[in-house]
């Protein structure tokens, strides 16, 4: 039997939905082609014995048994399959049948996850190489895996049980008898450290400008980090753009303090959004863009998932720029731009710094730009008891000594004007943390 034109449509976008659509490396990628040449190919691949061809037509009759009974998509696929007798349902009789009771449609939708899980395991058997992230490295199609050599990326950003979990088949982690019990507080990284593992050092920096990379030297790197020649690139419309704005001599790097802030959050939520941190970046947008930087050399990062989506209302919703990516802290580790601007979000004081003080989430928001780095935050914000916070009093001082620091007062009207909030019905302010 074949798969009808619009049901492969669905199903294509199905497994487009789960993969990255950046690059073209991911498996689903692959099946999406495989499926498209097995479907192509019809009932003339019976003439060979093949066993990839007999494994894409077992998903595919899978899928459109299930199409004809209104289950379209993917979503459950894309998931771990869980075992179930009923995943060695033959497939023509399923099809065939006219029974949809509840156990045909269980068998059905077990069925097609083992038979997505034996295509990914197919595939994956044939690869040498296999890039995933350290929670898909758990997944159960993986566990059969045995690398020889296992490299991982960023490890002081994981915690220990993340990376063990993904190398070993099973482990158990007991609270009272295990001499690892802080493997959730402790990066893989650190504990390596700690046990004398040798560490290099990589002291050469090729993505900052020699400006940006001046105060990340000092702090984190205890002035030993090098920048190669070839970072020492400066992006015009960058600095005409801070000149005419501000007022300031020229620079790759600024800090604009904003007073006369305000803190906000949804009702019966707690993540947090400053609609004048918010009005600042998106009128920094909005100058950079008409100075002549695209929409993919700029990057706007923020700590708070809410002020994310109120900085997406802005700058994709009413500016219509839905080329910039606005992102997490968390989220932008290995990302980098020509252009950054970071909203600090919180401006300390009465209302705290929560995780904004973290130092390693601030070493990775300050590394993310090349040419031009813009900090919203006020010129206070570090000045509280936290030793994690010292870092932000340090980069203020920093900043100010170079004439990099920037003062301007709050003004949240045009987002009040253009998107009504924030407002007293869907939000409190926040006074105090």
């Amino acid at each position: 039997m074949g798969i009808s034109d619009e049901h492969f449509v669905l199903l294509r976008s199905s497994i487009e939905a789960s993969t990255s659509k950046k690059i073209n490396l991911s498996l689903g990628s692959h099946i999406i082609e495989r499926l498209e040449h097995a479907k192509r190919l019809g009932s003339a691949w019976l003439e060979s014995d093949n066993d990839e061809m007999v494994l894409l037509w077992k998903f595919l009759t899978y899928q459109e048994a299930l199409a004809r009974r209104g289950f379209l998509f993917l979503e459950d696929v894309v998931e771990d399959a869980v075992e179930d007798p009923g995943a060695t349902t033959n497939v023509g009789d399923t099809l065939v049948s006219e029974d949809d009771s509840a156990h045909m449609l269980a068998a059905l939708i077990s069925g097609r996850k083992a038979a997505w899980r034996e295509l990914q395991q197919f595939y994956l058997q044939k690869a040498r190489i296999v890039l995933c992230t350290a929670t898909t490295a758990g997944r159960k199609v993986l566990r059969g895996l045995c690398p020889l050599t296992v490299i991982v990326e960023e490890a002081s950003q994981l915690t220990e049980s993340t990376v063990i979990i993904s190398i070993l088949e099973s482990t158990v982690t007991s609270m009272d008898a295990n001499e690892f019990y802080d493997c959730e507080k402790l990066s893989f990284f650190a504990r390596l450290l700690t046990q004398g593992v040798p560490d290099v050092k990589l002291l050469r920096q090729y993505q900052m400008t020699p400006q940006i990379a001046d105060f990340l030297n000092q702090e984190f790197y205890d002035s030993r980090l090098v920048t190669n020649p070839t970072a020492n690139k400066h992006c015009k419309a960058f600095q005409a753009s801070m000149r005419q704005r501000y007022g300031v001599k020229t620079g790759d790097c600024f800090f604009i303090s904003v007073t006369n802030c305000s803190l906000w959050r949804r009702r019966n939520a707690s993540s947090m959004f400053n609609p004048e941190y918010v009005t600042e970046v998106t009128d920094l947008v909005f100058v950079f863009i008409k100075a002549g930087l695209s929409e993919t050399d700029i990057m706007v990062l923020s700590y708070y998932s809410e002020e994310i989506r109120v900085l997406k209302q802005a700058i994709h919703g009413i500016l219509k720029y839905i080329d910039i990516e606005i992102k997490s802290v968390d989220s932008t580790q290995g990302s980098e731009a020509k252009v950054v601007i970071l909203s600090t979000t919180r401006p300390g004081g009465s209302r705290g710094m929560g995780f904004v003080a973290d130092r390693q989430q601030q070493n990775v928001a300050l590394t993310r730009a090349r040419e031009g780095l813009v900090i919203v935050g006020h010129a206070n914000m570090g000045n509280s008891f936290s030793v994690a916070a010292q870092s932000w009093v340090k980069l203020i001082n920093h900043y100010r000594e170079r004439d990099r620091l920037i003062s301007l007062n709050g003004n949240r009207q045009k987002l009040v004007s253009a998107l009504k909030i924030p407002n007293e019905n869907d939000f409190v302010e926040v006074i105090a943390r």
